[in-house]
């Protein structure tokens, strides 16, 4: 009986149903009826429980037992493993802002916090540079036009594209985004570079001033 419990016990993760996986996972953390309850409130779909434990704040995971110290290693571990699978190769030249806007939102959509990315292109449209340039507090809720022309000075972009997630699920930009984009344009122009787009993420949907013909340099 020993001999055959032990055997089970290491058996290689990829032979777990997904209950027993997810159990053997969080139990390190979580109490283990805790798991078994978080689980079953889920019903078992696997891609919405990982999205959902993804999703957990530290006071929500301090609910389930954990202290704020393994709350936060168990959560960086999570972001760990989701960067790590949402990476992808850039394309070596950009020749649509499409892709843009997909990769953005697949990254930063769902994000609980206002995050400002832009690519630095090149004079042949190639990435040079990926960078999240702010990311909002309480006290401010959008980058500057210095913060980012100074990344792009420094990578002698020729192009920049913009973009930023809306927690708040709405798509559509404030009228705050629009001064902003504006403000980039002009500041743009003082470089002797081009804003080609600023693209509003949220988990669902984006929002492309250029596809809406709000870039005035289009």
């Amino acid at each position: 009986m020993t001999e055959t419990i032990t055997r089970r016990q290491v058996r290689h993760p990829k032979d777990f149903g997904d209950r027993e996986l997810f159990k053997r996972a969080f139990t390190h953390w979580i109490p283990s009826e805790k798991v078994d309850a978080l689980y079953s409130e889920l019903q078992g779909d696997f891609k919405k429980v990982f999205k959902k434990v993804c999703e957990l704040s530290i006071e929500e995971l301090k609910h389930y037992g954990l202290t704020q110290r393994d709350a936060i290693a168990f959560l960086s571990m999570l972001e760990l493993f989701k960067r790590s699978e949402g990476e992808e190769e850039k394309p070596t030249c950009v020749t649509g802002t499409g892709y843009f806007a997909q990769s953005i939102q697949k990254a930063y959509g769902h994000k609980k916090q206002e995050h400002l990315v832009v690519w630095y292109l090149d004079v042949h449209c190639n990435v040079i540079e990926e960078r999240v340039v702010f990311i909002g507090s309480v006290h401010r809720s959008m980058a500057c036009p210095r913060e980012i022309f100074h990344y792009a000075v420094k990578n002698l972009a020729r192009y920049v594209l913009v973009a930023h997630n809306h927690p708040s699920g709405s798509v559509f930009p404030s009228s705050n985004d629009i001064n902003v984009t504006e403000a980039l344009e002009d500041a743009a122009k003082l470089f002797e570079m081009e804003v080609l787009d600023h693209v509003i993420v949220t988990k669902d949907n984006y929002y492309s001033f250029r596809d809406n013909g709000r870039m005035r340099c289009f």
